[in-house]
């Protein structure tokens, strides 16, 4: 393995503005070229840039979007203690964790249903179980929550509880047998999740001497329709937001700390609010897996289980990876080619190698691969006090349409579970505003003062919409724990 060394990434940027003491110090980019001075220097394609393209973005009303997800109508029940075992034909008795309940006391196990027990607790004929059990309901003592006590009785005769049920073991429920002209059981509700989402605001000001903007400056449409100067100011306005957008769908962690509060024009202190951010919400409710060392093939072969688990049943899901763990995953393609094909695959045509992957269809799954290069910028996501923490950090979304509506009297929609929500009502389109605050330089007839300069700023209002995070996947190195 190569050894490896990397100078200091040097930069001049401070908070200034553009003008006579600036240009004394600096010989300013040219505007013409700024534009492929990012393309090959900038951030790179970040998660704003693939929603955009991908198209999962949604116009929004207000600040905050309340969204009520559909969950699935299927669930286990968790054991509150152990069922103590029980011979052939005999009754048992268990609760139900806590959790189980709602704020009404209902539950998800209804009378006459049927409890399935794993073959490993049970034997039949003196034989330890092959095939699971089923216990049915026949009723409770009425005890509210984790206190109620069910009494459930063997299907069959022979069927015998020989190893306790441990507590907190999660059981199937199926549905319960009826006699000819018995009573029916309880009916089931299928409910909605809410959660609640805010917007973030973004914003980069500039200011410029009347005797900088006047060498190069001239009039185009911006983003959002607006016609402003288009100048370096402009274009570096219109990237950093874009930075600032991509740092904040991926790292903010919202923001409930009411002291943190900013002065309006008249005074008034308003709090700050914040988006929360992919990995914040993968945090509190996401799948986890970790790999050792580097992500392997066979690491593949889990991701099936993980969907299924959450009840995808859509297989293509999208992978987007650090840096490091896309070249683990092109490492790792490579041995599996090798190992069974003789390493053909890799020769389109001679001399050149094909090393390339772009996705992979394994267990049933097909997963594509995104990689961020901004994880690998040195001044910001790939900084040495990070420890790769980015590099090999792995984001897996499944593709599919999420059920939502936006109360319970509203039509339902699809979106899909990773979205982003711009602001955009009443006649304001908030995706990305720029506008001009002109003293005496700049275009136009009108002045807010005598100074000989020009200021403007940018500002764009956003939020990340996620929903059944219960179905992402954070895929991280196990160096982290």
């Amino acid at each position: 393995m190569s050894t490896i060394s990397t100078p200091t990434v040097l930069s001049p940027t401070n908070n200034g503005r553009y003008g006579y003491t600036f240009d004394s110090v600096y010989n300013a980019l040219k505007p013409q070229i700024f534009q492929d001075y990012l393309k090959y220097y900038g951030a790179g394609v970040g998660v704003l840039g693939l929603s955009m393209l991908a198209g999962n973005v949604v116009n929004i009303a207000g600040e905050t979007k309340t969204a009520y997800e559909e969950g699935a109508y299927t669930k286990l029940v968790k054991l509150n203690g152990a069922i103590a075992p029980a011979g052939a034909g005999v009754d048992i008795t268990f609760s139900l964790d806590a959790a189980e309940f709602d704020a009404n006391g209902s539950c998800y196990l209804n009378t006459n249903e049927i409890i399935v027990i794993p073959a490993e607790y049970m034997t039949e004929g003196g034989a330890n179980s092959t095939i699971p059990h089923g216990y049915q309901v026949t009723g409770n003592d009425g005890g509210v929550g984790a206190a109620r006590v069910y009494t459930a009785r063997p299907l069959l005769s022979t069927q015998v509880l020989a190893v306790a049920v441990p507590d907190d073991t999660q059981l199937m429920v199926r549905g319960g047998n009826y006699a000819l002209e018995s009573q029916s059981g309880y009916g089931k509700s299928s409910g909605w999740y809410s959660r609640t989402f805010y917007t973030s605001i973004k914003k980069w000001d500039w200011q410029w001497g009347g005797g900088s903007q006047s060498n190069q400056r001239w009039i185009e449409e911006l983003k959002g329709g607006f016609k402003g100067i288009i100048s370096k100011l402009t274009m570096e306005a219109d990237h950093q937001l874009d930075m600032q957008v991509d740092d904040e769908i991926l790292l903010s962690t919202g923001a409930t700390n009411a002291a943190l509060t900013m002065t309006n024009r008249a005074g008034a202190a308003i709090p700050v609010t914040a988006t929360v951010g992919i990995l914040r919400h993968m945090e509190q409710r996401a799948m986890r897996q970790y790999y050792t060392a580097a992500y392997q093939m066979s690491d593949f072969d889990d991701i099936k289980g993980l969907l299924e688990s959450q009840g995808v049943t859509e297989r293509n899901v999208m992978m987007l990876c650090g840096s490091s763990l896309y070249q683990q995953i092109e490492n790792s393609g490579l041995d599996f080619i090798k190992e069974f094909s003789g390493g053909t695959d890799l020769m389109k045509n001679l001399g050149n190698i094909n090393v390339a992957f772009k996705s992979i269809n394994k267990n049933s799954v097909y997963t594509t691969f995104k990689e961020l290069p901004p994880l690998q910028d040195p001044t910001r996501y790939a900084a040495e006090s990070f420890n790769g923490y980015f590099g090999d950090l792995g984001l897996l979304i499944p593709e599919v349409d999420v059920t939502v509506t936006s109360g319970p009297e509203a039509a339902p929609v699809k979106l899909r579970n990773l979205t982003l929500g711009f602001k955009n009502h009443n006649g304001e389109d908030r995706t990305r505003i720029f506008k001009d605050m002109p003293s005496v330089a700049g275009p136009g007839n009108i002045a807010i003062d005598t100074y000989d300069d020009s200021r403007g700023t940018a500002l764009t209002e956003f939020m990340v919409i996620a929903n059944k995070v219960n179905q992402w996947v954070l895929v991280q190195n196990d160096n982290i724990l």
